[in-house]
């Protein structure tokens, strides 16, 4: 293989030709169910496909004049998983992606839940979440979802103060896949704010499916659909971009290689090195 051939079939997977470009809602779900997750804007830094470049159809940098192309992207990351059609979250090194459900459990399977809505209380008992974490997670589980600005003052986070806290918080109970995005709310002075919740109460069925799965039998199934996306990647950039330690990422490349889906000597004429590689056309 090509360093040319790689990115024309890389195209293609991400939807990055002008014929294969996203023109509805309906083209967004059926590229997310497709890939099975993706970044919304940028992959800057990991490989990966991205909703914004589906949409306009070519490799772009997300920071140029787009305007209605950002719009679309914009827009449909709000309303898909508002539907739950998909799962929305910044879910890998902290940036949104849109995860198809039929791989969500997966993802599930992997994080430190074990169904029991108190856990987060060991969490942070153990150092594991901190104390703006904790208030969220007890103003969502008390008095249910609501918009971020009320979910400030019922977590005791109001004020300029607070802002940073709450922020972090928030993102390290999307992380650890504890709270999610449920709808849009007019409910601040820009008319335009997020409603959260308790994931296990937003997808039962997905966490319920999650939790049946052993966490040695997800990995391979999240690593075999990102092979199959990016064709060739590196255990150190698998590891970086999923958090997985060196022994996981080698253990999961080691079934894969054991069922056939990839190989651990793939040359790529232009790129120095070898590459873990997906095996099918």
């Amino acid at each position: 293989m090509t360093l040319d051939d790689l990115i024309t079939r890389r195209n293609h997977i991400y939807h990055r030709t002008p014929e294969r470009r996203l023109r509805n809602e309906q083209d967004a779900l059926a590229f997310i169910n497709e890939v099975g997750f993706c970044f919304l804007f940028s992959s800057e830094g990991s490989e990966m496909p991205t909703l914004f470049e589906a949409i306009v159809g070519q490799p772009t940098d997300w920071t140029a004049a787009h305007d209605y192309e950002t719009g679309l992207a914009w827009t449909w990351k709000d309303s898909l998983p508002i539907a739950r059609k998909c799962f929305y979250g910044k879910l890998l090194r902290g940036k949104p992606v849109l995860v198809s459900l039929d791989l969500f459990p997966y993802f599930y399977a992997i994080s430190e839940n074990y169904g029991d809505l108190d856990q987060y209380l060991e969490e942070y008992q153990d150092g594991k979440i901190s104390l703006a974490a904790k208030q969220i997670y007890e103003a969502l589980l008390y008095h249910g979802a609501m918009p971020t600005s009320e979910l400030r003052r019922k977590a005791n986070l109001a004020g300029k103060d607070n802002a940073r806290a709450f922020e972090r918080g928030l993102v390290e109970l999307q992380v650890g896949l504890k709270i999610t995005k449920t709808a849009i709310s007019e409910a601040n002075r820009w008319h335009y704010c997020y409603v959260y919740d308790l994931l296990p109460r937003w997808l039962p069925e997905q966490v319920a499916k999650g939790l049946a799965i052993k966490s040695r039998e997800a990995y391979p199934v999240i690593l075999r659909q990102y092979l199959r996306n990016v064709i060739v990647s590196t255990p150190a950039d698998i590891a970086r971009l999923f958090g997985w330690s060196v022994e996981t990422v080698d253990r999961a490349i080691s079934a894969l290689a054991t069922s056939g889906d990839v190989r651990n000597d793939v040359v790529v004429e232009g790129l120095a090195g070898t590459f873990v590689g997906w095996c099918h056309p």
